[in-house]
């Protein structure tokens, strides 16, 4: 009885202590929802994606792999985070917004007023401070609608897939672009005018020919090269017509939300 008592005690103080194996790993699982196994991921989508896409109609993935939605969602929590740094209000990106937003507005008014109206005092950068945070915050949720309606209505995937698995391809041809759209964002934050639009034109391009070549060699690997061309071309194409149409919307909802209020309220105080 005594034994049996001293095992309980000891198993509820080995509970109490700390595994010390819970590393650096854990840490990222805990804050972004990645891991080394998203690191290996994210390298198999980049060499040989194929395999990925194989592993994306088994259940489990393979128990290999990352879902690809997941994976996504965690890039983009490393884009908040990161919001600090290429959303700073001296940064260059909301210097160009401010600038395009003043004048904006300046001829938005007056043309609809048709009086000259002084926006002198009005705090732009606190009113573009407030509409990326909220644009921010929402924009993963209206992708994902955006993206699981397009995986919804794409079946040219030259075979019958449930609507599960073309999400995930979906989802799939879009991390590769997604990193690469992180590293540059964070990179050309500290660039000039002048040559943060052309990193942004090569950086638009740059995503584009990824969503293509992970296209091309993952879900359409199989098929003849004429083929493989021709749909890649066209989905990767869709996918980035819709990424515009949900920052359009995002912006949109942002901009009604923080900027025209704080805007009417300083109109009215004026």
């Amino acid at each position: 009885m005594t034994d049996s008592i001293g095992h309980k005690n000891n198993q509820a103080d080995e509970s109490k202590q700390p595994d010390l194996k819970i590393g650096f790993e854990e840490f990222l699982e805990d804050v972004f929802g990645l891991n080394i196994r998203s690191a290996k991921t994210i390298g198999v989508m980049f060499k040989n994606p194929s395999t990925y896409f194989q592993a994306a109609r088994t259940p489990d993935w393979k128990q290999l792999y990352t879902p690809s939605l997941r994976l996504w969602l965690g890039l983009m929590t490393i884009m908040v985070a990161l919001q600090f740094i290429w959303a700073r209000p001296d940064g260059t990106l909301m210097q160009m917004f401010k600038q395009a937003m003043e004048g904006g507005l300046q001829t938005g008014i007056e043309s609809g007023s048709g009086k000259e109206v002084d926006l002198k005092g009005f705090d732009f950068d606190a009113a573009l401070t407030a509409m990326m945070k909220l644009n921010t915050l929402i924009y993963p949720f209206i992708f994902i609608t955006a993206m699981s309606f397009l995986a919804l209505i794409f079946r040219a995937w030259g075979e019958k897939l449930s609507y599960v698995v073309r999400q995930r391809y979906i989802f799939a041809i879009i991390v590769p672009g997604t990193v690469i759209g992180l590293i540059s964002t964070i990179f050309i934050t500290f660039a000039s005018t002048e040559a943060y639009m052309v990193i942004s034109l090569i950086q638009i391009f740059a995503i584009i020919a990824l969503y293509f070549i992970t296209a091309y060699r993952g879900p359409y690997a199989h098929m003849e090269a004429g083929e493989k061309f021709g749909r890649s071309t066209f989905l990767s194409l869709s996918i980035f017509i819709i990424l515009l149409i949900a920052q359009f919307i995002s912006y949109t909802i942002a901009m009604f939300v923080t900027l025209l209020p704080a805007l009417k309220a300083h109109l009215g105080a004026a």
